[in-house]
């Protein structure tokens, strides 16, 4: 009999180094490849912001074409790019679709750095380079969801920003997958693990496809004219107040 509860120890200790095991060489398999690229599909919740009034029209077709967007997180160990990739459809405009998403241009960031570029074409500075170096405190919940066969858990803040108009806040929801060890999600979100799916308000991306590179995946950092968030906004705010005072 002695003999007999050994083997069973013995038994229950090697299935939990086989699960250590594994969990590590999953890790590891990961760690080990040059990077990869995930496709988010976009998809917009009601917002009764716009649901009603001079926007009303606007968001509805936001919404009806937002199927047609297809938003590309690339990245390897060092830095990420995230995107919308260009729609090229007859009687197919995406414009309204990539605006209410507030996700136009280009993101780029670091593995190793909070701050991140945003390269966008704005209609009263032109091409520039906004920069954000807010550090986002999340809070890590105890909740599981499966997403594209990943395990992933949800973690969620709250952003506190300044459109040039007032000051508002938004929450963001992130599912993030540990198993997939790189700190990278649409926008420029980063958790310990790719970002699969992100509600930012009313905006939801969800990945839909996810590619793992064999060859070092080469990613350009954006050049231009940069300013930093603040900057940008002071800009904005001078904008409208001048805009009033013409008006009067």
């Amino acid at each position: 009999m002695k003999h007999s509860k050994s083997g069973i120890k013995l038994t229950m200790k090697n299935k939990i180094f086989t699960i250590i095991y594994l969990i590590l060489i999953t890790n590891n398999l990961y760690c080990q490849n040059f990077g990869g690229k995930v496709e988010y599909s976009v998809n917009f919740e009601d917002d009764e912001k716009f649901n009603k009034g001079e926007f009303a029209d606007f968001f509805k077709q936001a919404k009806d074409n937002s199927k047609y967007l297809n938003f590309i997180l690339e990245f390897n160990k060092k830095e990420m790019n995230f995107y919308s990739e260009k729609v090229d459809l007859d009687g197919v405009n995406t414009s309204f679709s990539v605006a209410f998403s507030g996700s136009s241009g280009l993101y780029y960031k670091k593995s190793n750095d909070t701050k991140v570029l945003h390269l966008i074409d704005d209609p009263l500075l032109g091409k520039i380079i906004l920069t954000d170096t807010t550090e986002i405190k999340w809070a890590f919940l105890n909740e599981i969801k499966i997403i594209q066969n990943f395990k992933c858990y949800k973690a969620s803040t709250t952003i506190k920003f300044n459109n040039g108009v007032g000051d508002f806040q938004r929450e963001v929801i992130a599912w993030y997958c540990p198993e997939i060890p790189y700190p990278y999600g649409p926008k420029g979100y980063s958790l310990p693990g790719l970002i699969l799916e992100l509600q930012d308000k009313n905006v939801v991306f969800g990945a839909k496809k996810i590619t793992f590179y064999s060859e070092e995946k080469i990613i350009n950092e954006p050049k231009g004219k940069i300013i930093s968030l603040k900057e940008y906004n002071d800009k904005l705010t001078k904008h409208f107040e001048d805009e009033k005072e013409n008006e009067k």
